[in-house]
């Protein structure tokens, strides 16, 4: 592969990594800090957006949006990550385990491509459609527990709409793309009017618990990490994965995400490694490999 191919799938799974680790640190500081959902994304998109603009404003990498694009700019922050994470942090929150939710968040890959072969008529390979299904197996096999016990079926809803709502962002991503804007521009600005879209919301809900909440350093830093690696690191370099590999392709990377909630929850305590987790994740892995064509043999010309 070329370099700039190498750099695209490294940021990839840069964001993948980051992605799996934030429903670790959702999970810590709703449950050990009394966080309320809404109030949690406000501050994390909050401190992205702004900490986005003080940095790249000053260095001149983010461009000017054309007065035309703003609607697209404005449907790509509603979509993600306001619609998503009411839907992701909701859903964390009555699910009350990280590694099912990152799970039904792994379900991503298996409709995003479809959502864009529909709205820009591309064709599905086969590999595609077969490695999305396996990987699918995989994190079914994974949210299986030793007592039988289902989760809460409000949080599995809620997740369904931050499912959906995923799928919308990587269309509308495209169009952006399509228009030229950089990685930079686009995660900065879906920040900031996700931030504007959250403070009502705020006001609405979750000020009169405001004061409820225990302010710790672990509060702290789990907040920071959601706001600085998760909301704007992640984002970036999702969206710069996505100008080299293809959308289709990059999707299939969630699949990946609850393995890496599975290895931090059990690393911190939170949950224990079965052989049911442990089948799960190399079905998963494998379902990724063929999803990204690793087992096709190419001729000389391609």
């Amino acid at each position: 592969m070329n370099t700039k191919l190498v750099k695209g799938y490294i940021a990839t799974l840069l964001s993948t990594v980051l992605w799996g680790a934030s429903f670790v640190w959702t999970t810590d500081i709703m449950c050990a800090c009394n966080f309320p959902p809404v109030t949690l994304v406000m501050l994390r998109l909050v401190i992205a957006a702004l900490l986005m603009f003080i940095i790249f404003k000053s260095t001149g990498k983010i461009e000017k949006i054309r007065g035309e694009d703003l609607k697209i700019f404005f449907l790509l922050a509603f979509c993600q990550p306001f619609l998503y994470f009411i839907g992701e942090t909701y859903g964390i929150k009555y699910v009350g385990q990280a590694s099912f939710a990152a799970v039904m968040i792994a379900l991503i890959p298996v409709f995003a491509p479809f959502a864009l072969a529909i709205i820009y008529r591309r064709k599905l390979k086969i590999s595609l459609i077969l490695g999305a299904i396996i990987s699918v197996l995989g994190v079914v096999v994974m949210s299986f527990n030793s007592t039988g016990q289902g989760p809460n079926i409000k949080g599995i809803l809620w997740l369904v709409e931050a499912v959906i709502t995923a799928c919308a962002y990587n269309v509308v991503l495209q169009k952006l793309l399509n228009k030229g804007y950089g990685p930079v521009t686009i995660t900065t600005y879906q920040n900031a009017f996700s931030a504007v879209l959250y403070i009502p919301l705020f006001l609405l809900i979750d000020f009169k618990d405001f004061s409820s909440i225990v302010w710790s350093g672990r509060a702290i830093f789990d907040l920071v990490c959601l706001a600085v690696l998760c909301s704007a690191l992640a984002y970036a370099c999702y969206s710069y994965g996505a100008r080299i590999i293809s959308l289709e392709k990059e999707a299939m990377f969630n699949n990946a995400i609850p393995i890496v909630t599975i290895i931090l929850s059990v690393l911190m305590g939170m949950e224990d490694l079965t052989i049911k987790k442990v089948i799960g994740i190399i079905i998963v892995i494998f379902g990724l490999m063929l999803g990204q064509g690793l087992f096709v043999r190419k001729t000389k010309k391609q």
